[in-house]
């Protein structure tokens, strides 16, 4: 019997998880978005003087429009990622309301060039564990940013996910440990983690 390698166990992951969550309805996606933010705002009272990072979610995808709604209501600047050159993201401030343009993968980022480093990165994924790592799409983007920016000071990554996307283990290989996530924020709790 043929065993999969680490890159099939990920295709394959990826193709459930994408099929369960495209599937969710959109109502239950938008009370799941609002109980996030709910939680959001417990672990964030205040955030003057910080940059927060979400995401321009597709119509499928785990909402954080709320999140970052929340986030500017307690004083962070709020930017949004754009895909660079060589599977690099750069992060854009964004204002609710403000222009936005597709990008490459027909993902939305803000039209103007103002750029700032977050201080806090809210991921989407398909699948995490209860170490704190994710499974993403696969290009590896969030991994490079969370390595590329915690090399340069203290950020907190964040996961953001339905309860359901927990597995018990996922398959691992040597570059998922550099880029762990110190917390996700589910619809139903959150998990914490030491040393992400």
């Amino acid at each position: 019997m043929e065993t999969l390698s680490i890159a099939d166990h990920k295709a394959a992951l990826r193709a459930a998880m994408i099929a369960r969550r495209d599937a969710v309805s959109e109502a239950e996606r938008a009370r799941a978005a609002q109980a996030a933010a709910g939680f959001f705002t417990q672990i964030a009272p205040s955030l003057a003087g910080k940059v927060v990072s979400g995401y321009a979610a597709t119509p499928v995808e785990f909402d954080c429009a709320p999140i970052l709604l929340a986030a500017a209501e307690r004083g962070a600047a709020l930017v949004l990622p754009r895909i660079m050159p060589k599977r690099q993201l750069q992060f854009l401030l964004w204002v609710p309301g403000d222009a936005m343009v597709a990008g490459p993968l027909g993902i939305l980022y803000p039209a103007g060039e103002n750029a700032a480093d977050p201080d806090v990165i809210i991921t989407p994924l398909l699948a995490f564990d209860a170490e704190g790592r994710r499974l993403g799409y696969g290009g590896g983007y969030y991994d490079r940013a969370i390595e590329r920016l915690r090399a340069a000071k203290p950020v907190l990554a964040i996961g953001l996910a339905y309860a359901w996307q927990q597995v018990e283990h996922l398959p691992v290989e040597p570059h998922d440990d550099r880029s762990r996530l110190d917390m996700i924020i589910t619809d139903a709790r959150i998990f914490s983690f030491e040393g992400g």
